[in-house]
């Protein structure tokens, strides 16, 4: 889904948890930077963005990262200016921060902000679930039941997690966009990608039997057209990872 995301100041960004003990994963993730190509109507610069912004928002890098320009255009098989231009826009959103002698890195959020956004979520995102609940989408079902088994073939399988944050991407916006809420589906996607690279944090602790039983509670309340089900069983998926993560935060 393209998007306008909603600019927010690069000041509000808080310093950066320390690094956690553990197996590191590369600084370009390759199963979600690959080389591109402008499509019509759309230039480099903006396909280099769009695709940067997508793996932000789903944790493919991780709070205070230093980016490599160099190491970017390659995995898009891009020049650098392309890049940096992107980056630049990120910045301006207080996605990524502008060093002046290290080039970029990516933002992070303090605890208190994090769960501010988390509310946001919350509200937005319950919202958009119930509407689309109301609307009783039988094609809609299937896809999220597919994404679901998805998600759970590749726990099982132990498969990159990139695998599995992409598909609990597809599966959220899926409904999302049902809902026929565009300009709401907006504002969710520019609060996932404030927080996406948190998701990174919670690495080793992902939960994902609990994930795929709390998403096949939302399918079966968008499957009945109950929306208050849906919503709950979406706030208790928003709440329980937002658990994992903010106890990982500076104050």
């Amino acid at each position: 889904m393209d998007s306008k995301i909603l600019a927010a100041s690069p000041g509000d960004a808080a310093a950066p948890p320390p690094p956690r003990r553990g197996r590191r994963r590369p600084v370009v993730d390759h199963l979600l930077l690959r080389p591109l190509s402008a499509r019509p109507g759309r230039t480099m610069q903006d396909a280099v963005y769009d695709q940067l912004r997508d793996a932000l928002m789903i944790g493919a890098f991780r709070p205070g990262e230093a980016l490599s320009t160099r190491a970017l255009a390659e995995s898009l098989g891009t020049s650098t200016m392309p890049v940096k231009d992107a980056l630049r826009r990120l910045a301006a959103e207080g996605v990524v921060l502008a060093q002046p002698q290290s080039g970029f890195v990516i933002a992070t959020l303090g605890a208190t902000r994090f769960l501010d956004i988390i509310e946001a979520r919350v509200r937005l995102e319950t919202l958009v679930a119930a509407r689309a609940a109301a609307r009783r989408d039988d094609a809609l079902v299937e896809r999220l039941r597919d994404l679901n088994d998805d998600y759970r073939a590749a726990s099982a399988a132990d498969l990159a997690r990139g695998t599995l944050l992409k598909t609990n991407f597809d599966f959220h916006f899926a409904i999302y966009g049902a809902s026929g809420m565009l300009d709401v589906c907006e504002i969710i996607l520019a609060a996932w990608l404030r927080i996406g690279p948190l998701f990174s944090l919670i690495e080793a602790e992902l939960d994902q039997q609990e994930d795929f039983a709390r998403h096949a509670r939302i399918i079966d309340g968008l499957a009945t057209g109950n929306g208050d089900q849906a919503a709950a069983a979406l706030e208790a998926d928003i709440r329980g990872s937002a658990a994992r993560i903010a106890p990982l935060l500076p104050a």
